[in-house]
């Protein structure tokens, strides 16, 4: 694993994802819009990202960020995407 030097920041409003964070993962999901991605630096890497996450300013909550193609739902498009899974 490799640590990144400085602190990332995403801001964006909660959108509808595909529904499987609740219903097949058992875990609620915060889907950003494909627009926040856009306040990454550019040699941003894909990756499994652990942070912190707040939502209509609750929290902070502990977090995971998908960053990338999501191989285990055979999503191979070549977008960047973002999906933070806070610990409720």
């Amino acid at each position: 694993p490799t640590l990144l030097s400085e602190p990332v920041c995403l801001h964006g409003e909660v959108v509808k994802g595909f529904g499987r964070g609740s219903s097949l993962l058992q875990i609620p999901t915060a889907n950003l819009p494909q627009e926040s991605l856009e306040q990454l630096p550019q040699n941003f890497e894909t990756g499994i990202y652990l942070g912190w996450a707040t939502v209509d300013g609750a929290g902070p909550y502990k977090m995971v960020a998908s960053v990338g193609w999501n191989p285990f739902f055979q999503q191979y498009n070549p977008y960047r995407g973002t999906t933070p899974y806070p610990q409720i």
